[in-house]
C-alpha cells in the first residue's frame, strides 16, 4: 500500500492513523515502513493520544522502546 501511495496520516472516526493502528496491534515491522515512508509520529488521536502512548498502553514497548525510532 505504501509503494501505491497510500495516505500515510490520515485520521479515522477516532482520530488513529495507521501508525496509531499498528501501534495498537504491536506489529513492530509496519511500524518501521510506515515511518521510513513518511508517517508522522506526533499525530494525536481524538483524545490526545499519540501511537508511541498507544503501544505502551497495549504493552508492545517498555521506557527504553520507541515507536519514533
Amino acid at each position: 500500500m505504501v509503494e501505491r501511495g497510500a495516505a500515510l496520516n490520515v485520521q479515522d472516526y477516532q482520530g488513529w492513523t495507521p501508525l496509531h493502528v499498528t501501534s495498537y496491534i504491536g506489529d513492530t515491522n509496519a511500524v518501521k515502513v510506515l515511518l521510513r515512508n513518511g508517517a508522522l509520529s506526533d499525530v494525536q488521536d481524538y483524545q490526545g493520544r499519540l501511537p508511541l502512548e498507544i503501544a505502551i498502553m497495549q504493552s508492545h514497548v517498555d521506557g527504553e522502546d520507541s515507536v519514533a525510532a
